[in-house]
């Protein structure tokens, strides 16, 4: 089974390179190497064992994921507060009444 895995993903890699970014020689590789590491930990752990270090490692993979996003997200989320900011400075300062720029 865990050479199935194997071949799976050196067929995918096989893919990639030969044309780079094909969809199916992604699918392929990734799907081969979550294959193997799945058998690799079966046949080190037990079942039990192995669900709880693949949930642990799944967990630590979307939390990683989401911290990268609202990272990069921070950046335009300030940008689009400041340029909010100075609009409301500028129509004060131009007296208009209810705050809100004219142009």
């Amino acid at each position: 089974m865990a050479g199935g895995a194997a071949l799976i993903s050196g067929a995918g890699l096989a893919i990639l390179m030969s044309s780079s970014g094909n969809p199916a020689g992604v699918f392929m590789f990734v799907l081969g190497l979550i294959a193997t590491a799945v058998f690799a930990l079966l046949s080190l752990f037990s079942v039990f064992t192995s669900v709880s270090i693949l949930g642990v490692a799944l967990g630590v993979a979307a939390l990683t994921i989401v911290l990268a996003v609202t990272t990069g997200f921070q950046k335009e989320f300030r940008d689009k507060g400041a340029r909010r900011q100075r609009a409301r400075h500028r129509a004060q300062e131009s007296g208009d009444v209810c705050g809100v720029p004219t142009s």
